[in-house]
């Protein structure tokens, strides 16, 4: 036999005790944690004994001096917020509202489900969402949040779930800049827990793409940006009259001939150089950058985006640029003939 004695936010400082025997284990714990949780949720008193009371595992309650519970930074969000909470270090954003299917859970995930009143159509039959996960895996759903959201304990539904809810935060609600930069954090963060091959990965680099391309995040160096982002930035800075450099010219390779130009790097630098000392100048094709945006929750799609610089006239898009695309096969043939 095995007592646990535990607190619980909605008792007041006291607890409860959960003896457990030999027998009650798999589906009978279950049930009987279901059941409890039902006769807790949403009391104005404290349970009776008579609450819960039940066959299978037997609980009873303890006096308020029970242990008091580790902060859980998930627990009873406020409705429809988003709450932070700097205990741990790295902020942790909630987003709260009332679920459905009567899971008590759902009003302290970060969008995992659209919530009851927040006017969202559900998440598509075709992606992870809470409300399709078994009762085991919303646990250990949980817990993962409530962690430190990295290695342990992952799966790839879990980052998916935990990302779409930071791009709701981000594209939706409009985050403020010191909220922008941890979520930023996390995407980033989430993606590197899986191989570079896993759509997992592609998902959060695509997000982390938008978010830099639309300006909802600061930027850096081209060459470290997403391809959108990278378009947007050299295509503002030509049309400022600036001429594109080498390293520029080379981090625009592969979005002008995916087929060769990502794979020549030295040596395609090294030509750039030697043609282009002081840039390249071009002049702007007249077609405006517009892309579209496929979101992980199907709630933030965006169609046909046209990207524009602060005066408000299109960013061109210098895959249209045909002097462009020839300078660039030529150098890229004269990497290819010295065997570069």
């Amino acid at each position: 036999m095995l007592e646990v004695v535990v607190s619980h936010p909605g008792l007041d400082a006291g607890g409860l005790r959960l003896t457990l025997r030999p027998q009650d284990t798999g589906l009978a714990l279950m049930r009987r944690a279901r059941a409890v949780s039902r006769a807790l949720r949403g009391r104005t008193r404290p349970p009776r004994p008579a609450d819960l009371a039940g066959s299978g595992p037997q609980i009873a309650l303890v006096p308020a001096e029970a242990p008091a519970a580790a902060p859980r930074p998930h627990a009873a969000p406020r409705p429809l917020q988003w709450q932070r909470d700097d205990g741990a270090g790295l902020p942790r954003w909630t987003y709260s509202g009332v679920g459905g299917v009567g899971d008590p859970s759902l009003v302290a995930l970060p969008f995992a489900v659209a919530p009851r009143n927040h006017g969202l159509a559900p998440v598509p039959r075709d992606r992870p969402a809470f409300a399709r996960l078994s009762g085991e895996d919303r646990i250990a759903y949980i817990d993962w949040l409530e962690g430190p959201r990295r290695a342990e304990a992952f799966r790839p539904a879990f980052g998916h779930l935990y990302l779409q809810g930071l791009e709701y935060r981000l594209l939706h609600d409009g985050a403020p800049p010191d909220e922008t930069e941890a979520l930023v954090a996390e995407i980033a963060a989430v993606g590197d827990l899986v191989a570079d091959a896993d759509p997992l990965a592609g998902q959060a680099a695509a997000l982390l793409d938008w978010l830099g391309a639309t300006g909802r995040r600061s930027t850096s160096d081209p060459a470290q940006e997403g391809p959108l982002t990278r378009l947007v930035q050299l295509g503002r800075q030509l049309a400022a009259g600036q001429a594109l450099r080498a390293p520029e010219l080379l981090a625009l390779a592969p979005l002008i001939h995916p087929a060769e130009g990502g794979a020549r790097g030295e040596g395609l630098l090294s030509a750039c150089m030697a043609a282009f000392p002081e840039g390249l100048p071009l002049r702007p094709p007249r077609i405006g950058l517009a892309a579209d945006y496929a979101s992980l929750s199907g709630h933030c799609d965006v169609h046909r985006h046209l990207f524009l610089r602060h005066d408000r006239t299109p960013v061109p898009d210098l895959r249209c640029s045909l002097r462009l695309q020839a300078a660039l096969a030529r150098l890229l043939a004269q990497v290819v003939e010295a065997g570069a």
